[in-house]
């Protein structure tokens, strides 16, 4: 069996065999241990949480799951002396400094129900979202995501219930004013893109709008790497690069909401740390951010709180570590919580110490 996968700690554990490749050529070849005793972020790679969390440490173990991590610190009697009783936050996390997270309600769903032909698939959505706010929406294929937050910008109605953005309730507000302030990328980018080149996609959205900033564009030519790309045929890209200008073109009319639809997908290492610097950047300038992800170790660091879906309702809502500590939520969501999260359940079960919430 052959797993081609960017994120190494979804398949590591399983694996006796890893192949790295960058550039057209094989860098590494080995054992897994061996090839992650190296530095594998030139190949474009970030190295899996438990073992990024080791090296940190100063610790000489490569964990490929939360068990061998655990007998490494048992071993070395580190189980019974860490000072895991206040865990650090997520980088990212900051509340109420430099223009992060206030008091000023973005979006705000209420009873928000809503169907296709006879089934219904939002069932009774009530939530707010706060500026600044990056929040992350977690659940298992179907559970509502995507429909939910297509009610953000006017593409669908709430049959029942009302959904005001930035006030403005979506079903009295045209699209193209809600459009001034809703960025949307989608999970496939070729569901949004159909201009002739790259440049004509992103400028789009700021000519029809009158909101063309040249400085701000060029900006994202440069943080998306797009320069080189401009004058192509986007449909001519690779997935990866679509996905790019699919950002840019969301970011371009420079909105106070951004939605990004599995922005992680088929994305290298130093894009995602792009992208994650993208997002504070996008909170510090008071703008809210929307994740919809299935990748929960980007949402851990990224989000300051995760909204967890499943059959079209809000099965959870709180910090990261408040919902995967919610055992209940998270087996219905159909989730399973981050390595890190994992690591300091098991050492608090070790240390004897009570699980609150």
């Amino acid at each position: 069996m052959i797993v081609v996968e960017h994120r190494l700690h979804e398949a590591i554990a399983d694996l006796n065999r890893l192949v790295v490749l960058h550039g057209g050529q094989v860098t590494a070849d080995g054992p897994p241990r061996q090839v992650l005793s190296h530095d594998v972020s030139k190949d474009g790679l970030s190295l899996p949480p438990l073992v990024r969390l080791f090296q940190a440490s100063g610790w000489e173990g490569i964990p490929l799951n939360v068990e061998e991590a655990i007998h490494w610190l048992r071993n070395q009697n580190l189980t019974k002396t860490m000072n895991i009783h206040n865990p650090p936050s997520p980088p990212f996390s900051k509340r109420g400094i430099g223009g992060f997270e206030n008091k000023n309600p973005v979006i705000e769903m209420d009873d928000v129900w809503f169907k296709y032909d006879d089934s219904p698939t939002l069932r009774g959505i009530s939530l707010t979202l706060m500026q600044g706010e990056c929040v992350a929406f977690v659940g298992r294929n179907g559970a509502g995501k995507t429909t939910l937050v297509k009610h953000l910008n006017g593409l669908l109605k709430p049959d029942q219930g009302t959904v005001k953005i930035l006030g403005h309730n979506t079903l009295k507000t045209p699209m193209a004013e809600l459009a001034r302030q809703v960025g949307f990328a989608w999970q496939n980018p070729n569901d949004q893109l159909f201009q002739a080149n790259v440049l004509d996609e992103i400028l789009t959205g700021p000519r029809a709008l009158g909101a063309h900033d040249s400085a701000w564009c060029n900006k994202l030519f440069e943080r998306f790497e797009l320069g080189p790309l401009l004058e192509r045929s986007p449909f001519q890209l690779s997935e990866g690069q679509k996905k790019r200008v699919s950002f840019a073109a969301a970011l371009a009319v420079q909105p106070g909401l951004v939605v990004l639809d599995e922005p992680t997908a088929g994305q290298d290492e130093p894009f995602r740390r792009e992208l994650g610097r993208l997002i504070i950047e996008l909170r510090a300038e008071g703008r809210t951010v929307v994740l919809v992800t299935h990748d929960l170790e980007f949402a851990a660091e990224h989000a300051s709180r995760w909204i967890a879906l499943a059959d079209g309702q809000v099965v959870a809502d709180g910090s990261p570590e408040e919902v995967m500590a919610d055992e209940a939520a998270m087996k219905r969501a159909g989730l399973r919580p981050t390595q890190r999260f994992q690591l300091i359940q098991a050492i608090k079960q070790e240390m004897g110490i009570e699980q609150r919430v």
